[in-house]
């Protein structure tokens, strides 16, 4: 039964707050061109070390694709202990300042088994499924080399992770006659799903960042008659 529970997933991905806002800046696009950018994933008691360092990875990469220089980081980058970007200290033997830190939490908000459901996929040799459900949220901190907040947002999504032989099977089945491979239950979909609207919401905040960064140090000239 647990070899039929670990193979027969079926993940599902919804959007509650955030992730689908509306964006307009196009991640394949050099938007972070010449611009230094700070990494920073705090682990947590939902974010261990190990996953910390993955997501930074992915991050990263998000934006040394946009054409940026990134490091990653699981410490904070500037404050040793400190809480990203508040209450600089001066390190002479550290590299440049980033132009941007971008500061990212994740916590989980909400778990639950079903249990009923577990009880019932038990008793039909997993015909009837057993669910689980876990909200999350993302939280994004963006800051200039100064410390000077610049942008922030939180997403938060759901996954709900369906168990059992009966609705792999019947997904299965729709995913190989009917789905397009964008929508299939019983593969990789809602995942990539996750990660297109995250990584998409990342770059259209730390765009805007960008942008405000700009405008803060553009001095005001007023025109003349």
């Amino acid at each position: 039964m647990l070899i039929t529970l670990t193979s027969g997933c079926v993940r599902a991905y919804q959007p509650l707050r955030g992730l689908h806002d509306p964006r307009i800046v196009d991640p394949t696009l050099p938007n972070f061109a010449d611009l230094s950018i700070d990494v920073y994933c705090v682990p947590g008691d939902d974010l261990k070390p190990a996953q910390a360092s993955i997501l930074c990875q992915r991050v990263g990469t998000l934006f040394e694709n946009q054409a940026a220089e990134v490091e990653t980081y699981t410490v904070d980058p500037r404050v040793s202990g400190g809480d990203g970007g508040l209450g600089l200290e001066e390190d002479t033997t550290s590299r440049a300042p980033a132009d941007l830190v971008v500061e990212l939490r994740t916590e989980a908000v909400h778990k639950n088994p079903h249990p009923l459901s577990w009880g019932l996929c038990y008793i039909t040799g997993t015909l009837v499924p057993a669910v689980r459900e876990s909200t999350f949220t993302q939280r994004v901190v963006v800051r200039d080399s100064d410390g000077f907040l610049l942008a922030q947002s939180t997403f938060e999504g759901r996954i709900i992770f369906s168990f059992g032989i009966g609705t792999w099977g019947g997904n299965k089945l729709l995913d190989l006659t009917v789905r397009e491979p964008s929508e299939e239950l019983t593969g990789e979909g809602a995942k990539a799903d996750l990660s297109k609207d995250l990584y998409e919401q990342l770059t259209q905040v730390v765009y805007n960042a960008k942008v405000r960064g700009q405008l803060l140090t553009t001095p005001f000239l007023p025109s003349g008659r």
